[in-house]
């Protein structure tokens, strides 16, 4: 599969993975996000990741989705989110939102690595709106000051979305044993100094 087909299909995988989190909340059931969201990693494994960083690769997932999980956990803790349903649902249901976002970091928003301004600047504008849309959808609310629960988000995404970037990419790059190397990849290419002419 060529990068553009795996871009496409990973940007639709998360559109589907976004909505069946939020509208199952929405609708009542928000669990029956897990098998969705279950499919669309085993999908991004198995399909749209290279073989030869499967490994890597559901590593680097379930490291962002473990900050991102901890971090909303926080967030509802403090009151910045509010959610209608004990920790034992909400904790698999955020986790499922951060496990299909975290399948997007190396494929479709991989560029991000490399403009980690760009990151910080794109987590300001995006994640408030995109939490607010799921509010607005009913899957999720606010600190009574919208606000103030949107300008924490913002904030917490202004250094989330590069970091996560940069992590998700190292992991990747990186050998995941001593007895494993990496191929070479077209951003080595990209990164290599180039050679100096002979005098």
């Amino acid at each position: 599969m060529n990068d553009l087909r795996r871009i496409i299909l990973n940007a639709i995988a998360f559109n589907i993975g976004w909505f069946a989190c939020v509208l199952s909340s929405r609708w009542g059931t928000p669990l029956a996000a897990l098998p969705i969201v279950g499919v669309i990693l085993a999908l991004h494994l198995l399909v749209i990741t290279p073989r030869h960083t499967m490994k890597a690769e559901a590593l680097a997932i379930a490291a962002v989705a473990a900050i991102g999980a901890v971090v909303d956990t926080l967030n509802l803790s403090f009151g910045v989110l509010g959610f209608g349903w004990p920790p034992t649902v909400f904790v698999p249901w955020i986790a499922c939102f951060w496990l299909n976002f975290a399948c997007t970091l190396n494929t479709s928003l991989r560029w991000l690595a490399r403009m980690p301004l760009i990151a910080g600047i794109l987590g300001v504008v995006s994640a408030p709106g995109t939490y607010y849309f799921g509010v607005k959808l009913g899957a999720l609310q606010l600190h009574e000051t919208a606000w103030i629960a949107l300008a924490v988000l913002a904030v917490q995404w202004l250094f989330m979305l590069p970091a996560m970037s940069l992590l998700a990419r190292h992991i990747r790059r990186a050998p995941i044993s001593s007895k494993e190397t990496r191929p070479a990849t077209s951003d080595d290419a990209a990164n290599a100094p180039a050679e100096r002419p002979a005098s």
